[in-house]
């Protein structure tokens, strides 16, 4: 397994909006965090000390004091905060979707980043991804459509989300002989949440993602997925559903995939649309997620 990922301090203070001086009076002074050093005496942070940094900083923006509640544990950082209640579990992620719901309408980008950083310390991976990355995005794409928010809000929105995903990525553990697997979506498939989804999922299951991003020509997709002799590719549709042009990127992509045998696999909210031509063209549909991490599991 890979080593886990560390940041200096100039990412801290692009997360958490604390300043250098305040980020280290916290910790000289109150012990909030202890970071690692290199041989050159700089810090370096990991993933849970920045959501727990960003907790802090909620909890004194709410008028807590940095004295009062340095040293407190995680949970009770999150019961100060309420993001604990006495229904357990389901409360708390309730909570935590709605803020981040009322950030993405408010255009709070900076907001919505913390509060999906906090999820890090409050779920698993797979309570993050099911309890608010799908829950969350799902209801962005469904008032976008209803009219309740304007482009603007879902581009940034999705934008935030997205650079989260792509660290959550880079952070991800990997094997060093996993199989590899290609991620991206097809050519006019501009929406990659669900493909950045995968790659972490993937990640998480030993395999080795690949991620190429949006918009990809088939033939892209096999030259990329033979160069590295990997094992899957794997494709997201979101968004349109039902387009010529996306019907002929899949049967292309099922001739070179059959030829260079290398398996596709699909799935996202609009699969349903392509069902027929990617069971055709040789893939497999998949409409959950778990599905996904199952396949994966049973073929690493």
């Amino acid at each position: 397994m890979a080593s886990e990922s560390l940041h200096p301090v100039r990412v801290v203070v692009g997360r958490t909006g604390l300043s250098a001086h305040v980020l280290r009076a916290w910790e000289r002074r109150y012990g909030a965090v202890s970071p690692r050093r290199t041989e050159t005496n700089r810090r370096l942070y990991s993933a849970a000390e920045i959501a727990r940094l960003c907790a802090l900083q909620r909890a004194v923006s709410q008028g807590h004091t940095i004295s009062a509640i340095a040293n407190l544990s995680d949970d009770e950082i999150l019961a100060l905060l309420g993001d604990y209640a006495p229904n357990g579990p389901v409360r708390q992620s309730e909570n935590l979707l709605n803020a981040c719901k009322q950030a993405v309408q408010e255009m709070d980008t900076s907001g919505l980043m913390q509060l999906l950083e906090s999820g890090m310390v409050r779920f698993s991976q797979q309570g993050l991804l099911n309890e608010l990355i799908i829950p969350l995005v799902h209801d962005i794409g469904e008032k976008w459509q209803k009219g309740e928010l304007r482009i603007a809000h879902e581009h940034l929105a999705l934008g935030t989300i997205r650079t989260f995903l792509g660290n959550m990525l880079r952070n991800a553990s990997t094997q060093a002989n996993g199989p590899v697997v290609v991620a991206g979506t097809l050519s006019g498939q501009g929406h990659e949440i669900g493909a950045l989804i995968v790659s972490w999922l993937a990640a998480s299951q030993g395999w080795r993602p690949a991620y190429l991003g949006p918009s990809l020509p088939a033939e892209e997709l096999v030259a990329t997925a033979k160069q590295l002799s990997a094992r899957l590719i794997a494709l997201s549709f979101v968004y349109p559903g039902a387009s010529p042009r996306t019907v002929a990127q899949i049967e292309q992509l099922g001739r070179l995939s059959e030829q260079f045998s290398i398996p596709f696999i699909a799935g996202g909210r609009a699969v349903i649309c392509y069902a027929g031509s990617i069971r055709a063209a040789g893939g497999i549909v998949m409409a959950e997620f778990s599905e996904f991490r199952a396949y994966l599991g049973e073929n690493t």
